[in-house]
């Protein structure tokens, strides 16, 4: 298969681009999980009386143009996990499990982000201790168990900038998440 760009990750980064380029270029989109999203759709807005531009309502309009229409102007690909990247005069080869091969002029990586593992904090009793979360635990529970999960605890107390603003890993900046987490998930 060759193509022009070959796009890894078909989150909200890699499906924004792939729209963008297709109608003038040749684009596949290579997805290492069986379905799209990422970490934008399993997540909800954090929208408390106006938008915050968190991305969520974007990726969820993917997400359902995705799975609606086949009329896409790119190649869609989910399940694939590549082996090896290796230039070629002017080409990239990207080998697929399998060893199947996609020829590229150009390689996007839109592979996402990971939430902080706030294991790392053992002080704060996550991992360790009953009904501590992580406000990524509370949406993705609140997204596909509901409210039930959380239904006996009586209060619940939010400890901001776990993952940022840790002096002791060199991570002095603000996330701009964990506020909009508080104010949305406390309504």
């Amino acid at each position: 298969m060759r193509y022009d760009v070959a796009i890894i990750g078909a989150g909200v980064a890699g499906l924004s681009a792939a729209r963008a380029l297709c109608p003038t270029l040749d684009v596949v989109v290579l997805e290492e999980e069986k379905l799209p999203g990422g970490l934008a759709w399993q997540l909800g807005c954090k929208a408390t009386d106006e938008c915050l531009y968190c991305g969520v309502c974007h990726g969820i309009n993917l997400k359902r143009d995705l799975s609606e229409t086949s009329d896409f102007c790119f190649d869609y690909h989910p399940g694939v996990t590549i082996l090896a990247v290796r230039k070629f005069g002017e080409e990239f080869i990207l080998t697929r499990e399998g060893g199947e091969e996609v020829e590229t002029s150009s390689i996007l990586v839109a592979t996402g982000v990971r939430p902080f593992d706030a294991r790392l904090t053992s002080n704060l009793g996550y991992g360790t201790l009953p009904g501590v979360f992580t406000g990524y635990d509370i949406e993705k529970s609140l997204n596909t168990e509901g409210i039930q999960r959380f239904s006996t605890s009586h209060r619940i107390a939010f400890i901001q900038c776990v993952g940022s603003r840790n002096f002791l890993k060199k991570r002095g900046y603000c996330s701009q998440v964990c506020c909009r987490y508080a104010l949305r998930i406390a309504e």
